[in-house]
């Protein structure tokens, strides 16, 4: 009822039966406890630039059950805890049950990994969806975490998955593969489960504490765990060079190679992307005896000449290792065991990962 210049009444209309309906004893229900979660298995992934979504410095894969909602990623800084990351579903993790052998890349491998899953399901695929990106897996080497993809997953009676049909060393993982993985080694999915982990680009390197835990918490809770992990932002280091080649040349010996780009690198017209601020590359010249440094370092830049005898060809990068500087390494004949090794050369993270070839 209002009353202003008129007085005005609102009323609802109702059934009698409702006023003849006897009244229950008034009770009480208490509110349901909020659940409690466990602290969450996790890991740091120290990967090369997997695809768009993941232009952080790492990955950042967890697992709880019951799941929390989200599990929030924090860095110790100078101020206390600092939010680093999230991820927004329950990743799919697990164990190798097996040795995992050591594998070149670029090829298919006949050979197989027993997998035994925490979380999630395998599927095969096709040939033409593994090309795509399709059942990616990043496995812990003493050398990192190698990426790699397999076309074929059957679940055996024992609960162990069988991945066959193996592309090993993928997104310049190379060297990881030529590791091998121990059983016990931890595996992860890559799909869209995982999130990303910042760090400053400046702290690469160095000793670095991280919470993990429910999102809605903070770090402080019992339902978080720390770790320690050293990061190198291997995502900005540029893969290895390919297709390396001594050739002797007027003057000395011609070594060349190919560029490779660490992005844009499934899409272009002619060359692919550069992918740094400038094209630099360092070639390192070694005997070849055990534990010996490299007797030689030379650095190059664009522009490349054609190869002598080839002026309308290709013009590859390349340095001339002339005929003196060979005389000075070695006091006459290049040794049967000496090597080089090439790598390009960042200006953000330094020299990226080296390939190596016979001069």
């Amino acid at each position: 009822i209002g009353d202003q210049r008129e007085r005005r009444i609102e009323a609802v209309r109702a059934h009698p039966c409702v006023e003849d309906a006897p009244h229950g004893p008034l009770v009480f229900k208490a509110p349901a406890t909020a659940p409690q979660f466990a602290p969450p298995l996790w890991a740091l992934l120290d990967l090369p630039t997997i695809a768009d979504e993941y232009p952080g410095a790492a990955l950042f894969a967890a697992f709880a059950d019951p799941w929390p909602g989200a599990v929030a990623l924090y860095r110790e800084g100078p101020s206390g805890f600092e939010y680093s990351g999230l991820a927004p579903a329950r990743a799919s993790l697990g164990r190798l049950e097996a040795d995992l052998a050591p594998a070149p890349s670029g090829r298919f491998i006949d050979g197989t990994i027993r997998l035994r899953m925490t979380f999630g399901a395998l599927s095969s695929k096709s040939e033409a969806e593994v090309f795509a990106g399709a059942n990616a897996l990043s496995i812990e080497t003493a050398a990192g975490f190698e990426v790699l993809q397999f076309q074929s997953a059957v679940l055996g009676t024992d609960g162990v998955w069988t991945l066959s049909r193996l592309l090993r060393g993928q997104k310049g993982t190379e060297d990881c593969a030529g590791q091998g993985a121990v059983a016990g080694a931890r595996a992860v999915i890559l799909n869209a489960a995982l999130g990303e982990a910042r760090y400053p680009l400046d702290a690469r390197g160095q000793a670095l504490e991280f919470r993990a835990g429910p999102e809605r918490e903070r770090p402080e809770s019992t339902s978080f765990s720390e770790k320690t992990a050293v990061l190198s932002a291997r995502n900005l280091r540029p893969l290895a060079p390919a297709h390396l080649k001594s050739e002797p040349v007027a003057g000395g010996r011609r070594l060349s190679f190919i560029r490779r780009t660490r992005i844009g690198g499934d899409a272009f017209e002619s060359e692919v992307p550069l992918g740094e601020t400038s094209e630099r590359y360092r070639v390192s010249i070694f005997s070849g005896a055990p534990g010996a440094a490299a007797v030689r370092l030379i650095e190059t830049a664009p522009p490349f000449a054609p190869a002598p005898g080839d002026p309308g060809g290709e013009a590859r990068p390349h340095v001339l290792y002339t005929d003196a500087a060979i005389l000075a390494d070695f006091g006459g004949a290049i040794p049967p065991a000496a090597y080089f090794e090439v790598a390009q050369i960042s200006d953000a993270v330094g020299a990226g990962l080296p390939a190596r070839s016979g001069l």
